[in-house]
């Protein structure tokens, strides 16, 4: 039996592949989340593709995975776009408005976006994946969010453009091909996760969401329900196991496993004073037992992930200075990715950040059976690529009922489909 509207999201990471498919039967219902799979990556390295070939097939085998769930292979997808090399630009428009009586169109708005693009410094190996206008001027005076429907001569906008390194989107592109897959669109991955991970009032009020990953920290900054501004830390979780693993002079596979079991920054005694090396040796029975009697002091272990930790919190917090928002985001910072889930984590992002801190909660009203989400939260990625995906082929279903229908059955399909 044919399946309904069924979308498709991707998140290629550095170390997991992760599918979500939405299935909405009708347009004005939310849709069901019917598969999330994910395994292993390969052939990634900070959100690039390094070895194509690599990454098409261990996507190809994450692709049979949904086959095996669902019974369909999908054949199209939005992917999510990993932030590397990603950029963020600030850039100003101006246009007369077209109508005589001064009446403000959306082609006026369409036209003076375009005039922002125009405005930007010429680029050679980028390309632009997504526009938001942050705000517009009516005759330079009146500042305003959306100007359709008023009156003025001269409509003004600053609109942020996200950028991406061309060969990098490109490498993307040609893996899904590879896979079997046509994309739908390419989406930037904090845009994706801010989907999911934030709430309305959140992104109404001003927030912060910072995605600790394995190889960066993704920033994305929300004012007025828009995205304000973005930043790709350098630094993730990984860079904490690497630190462990020199400190102490072990191999970054039993380092990742210290890090797993006893990375903490509190102090509440839930973490033993020294850790014995010998529970992470996987090697042989004399390799075992020469380190037997090794340990690390739980104290030194902690220094190290504080450090690292607020290296991260630190880079956030230029940022925020940069866009002029440090310490003014009511919404506060909420956390998300693997390396936020090192145990004493909110209280050391407070003092760093001067804001409230909270870890992410996916927005389970977005779904019509949330429970699924759950499984594990970091599909938040997959899943967001997916809904944005979802939300996008509602928009263009409204507009071509839109285009052959009368206005006044427009308004009807409004009322029922979103």
């Amino acid at each position: 039996m044919r399946r309904h509207q069924l979308t498709t999201g991707i998140d290629i990471g550095s170390q997991t592949i992760r599918i979500a498919v939405l299935e909405g039967n009708r347009g004005f219902e939310l849709p069901q989340l019917i598969s999330l799979v994910k395994r292993p990556s390969a052939g990634m390295k900070r959100g690039a593709v390094v070895d194509a070939d690599m990454v098409a097939q261990e996507l190809r085998k994450a692709l049979y995975e949904v086959k095996k769930t669902t019974g369909f292979r999908p054949d199209h997808a939005y992917i999510a776009q990993g932030e590397a090399r990603m950029g963020m630009h600030v850039a100003r428009g101006t246009v007369a408005v077209a109508r005589p009586d001064g009446e403000i169109t959306p082609e006026d708005v369409r036209r003076v976006i375009a005039a922002s693009e125009d405005a930007l410094p010429r680029f050679s190996n980028r390309e632009i994946i997504h526009t938001f206008p942050r705000f517009f001027h009516v005759d330079r005076d009146l500042f305003v969010h959306d100007p359709v429907g008023m009156n003025g001569m001269k409509l003004e906008a600053e609109t942020l453009f996200v950028s991406v390194f061309s060969p990098h989107l490109r490498s993307l592109v040609r893996v899904a091909e590879a896979a079997g897959l046509v994309p739908d669109d390419i989406i930037a991955s904090t845009l994706a996760s801010a989907h999911i991970l934030l709430s309305k009032k959140q992104r109404e009020l001003g927030c912060l969401l910072l995605d600790i990953g394995a190889d960066t920290s993704n920033v994305s900054v929300w004012e007025e329900s828009k995205p304000f501004s973005f930043e790709v830390i350098p630094l993730g979780s990984g860079h904490i196991t690497y630190d462990i693993a020199l400190a102490f002079q072990i191999d970054v596979e039993m380092a990742e496993k210290v890090k797993r079991a006893h990375a903490s920054l509190s102090e509440d005694g839930s973490t033993p004073y020294e850790i014995h090396l010998a529970e992470f040796h996987n090697k042989t029975r004399t390799q075992k037992e020469e380190r037997s009697d090794e340990v690390i002091h739980n104290r030194k272990l902690q220094e190290i992930v504080a450090a690292r930790l607020s290296d991260i919190f630190e880079l956030t917090d230029k940022h925020l200075k940069k866009v002029g928002r440090s310490g003014l985001l009511p919404g506060g910072v909420v956390l998300a990715g693997g390396g936020a889930r090192i145990n004493g984590l909110l209280s050391l992002a407070r003092r760093e950040l001067h804001l409230p801190v909270e870890f992410c909660e996916a927005q389970t009203e977005l779904f019509s059976d949330p429970q699924r989400l759950f499984s594990d939260p970091l599909y938040h990625v997959a899943c967001g690529a997916a809904l944005w995906g979802w939300e996008e082929e509602q928009k263009r279903r409204r507009g071509f009922l839109r285009r052959l229908l009368p206005p006044r059955f427009t308004r009807i399909i409004q009322a029922f489909i979103p």
